[in-house]
């Protein structure tokens, strides 16, 4: 019995693989020390193996697994044996998203757009992105089929200074939705038309700075 892989993330594909010694006309995959078949298949002629699959694994399909095969001779039912148990572990933690940036340099005059590119795995059962900036939420992009990536656009950014921008996904398994972990941030810098990044400043300032400048010129 081999099992691919042992380890997976919630939502993956499983391929357990049952082989019999002898030809066999069926077999059945068992969750160790448990009676009733989970799935049976018919074994051709000329195969002494056959594939079990399980499309999108939860939590719920950790555990051990073992399979039978049967043969009907002159009417007579023979079963073998089970199989060596194999274990299957299904984690719940998805792997961690990341973010991209266009221009790569992060670099943008003030006004002009900046697209950011999430990545990360979404199932045909659908699921979400997610973009963060400076810890908020700025974006969701639900999907209903595969996808592995999103695009944001931002716009809104006016005033010179610097922002970080992170992303994260959520797929949909068996009607539960499981969150991966944030992605690493990137920095985008926003220039004014001079080429600077400084911190916006209050004109009210400026201002008064000017006047006195003014009045110490009086004395």
């Amino acid at each position: 019995m081999e099992l691919a892989p042992g380890v997976v993330t919630v939502g993956e594909r499983v391929r357990i693989k049952c082989s019999a010694s002898y030809p066999s006309h069926i077999s059945r995959l068992y969750r160790t020390h448990h009676e009733t078949p989970i799935d049976t298949q018919n074994v051709s002629g000329s195969d002494w193996s056959v594939n079990f699959t399980i499309t999108e694994a939860d939590t719920k399909d950790s555990g051990q697994y073992n399979c039978r095969f049967e043969r009907t001779v002159n009417g007579t039912e023979y079963v073998s044996p089970p199989s060596d148990s194999l274990d299957l572990t299904v984690k719940e933690e998805l792997p961690r998203a990341t973010i991209s940036v266009e221009p790569p340099s992060g670099v943008v005059s003030s006004g002009r757009p900046i697209l950011l590119n999430c990545t990360g795995v979404i199932l045909n059962s659908g699921g979400q992105f997610y973009l963060y900036r400076d810890g908020e939420t700025r974006g969701t992009r639900n999907v209903s089929g595969s996808m592995r990536s999103a695009s944001f656009i931002v716009n809104d950014l006016i005033r010179s200074g610097k922002w970080s921008f992170n992303c994260g996904y959520a797929k949909i398994v068996k009607q539960t939705t499981y969150y991966s972990p944030r992605s690493e941030a990137v920095q985008v810098t926003v220039t004014d038309f001079n080429g600077t990044s400084n911190s916006f400043q209050n004109p009210l300032c400026l201002f008064a700075f000017v006047l006195l400048g003014l009045c110490l010129s009086w004395e």
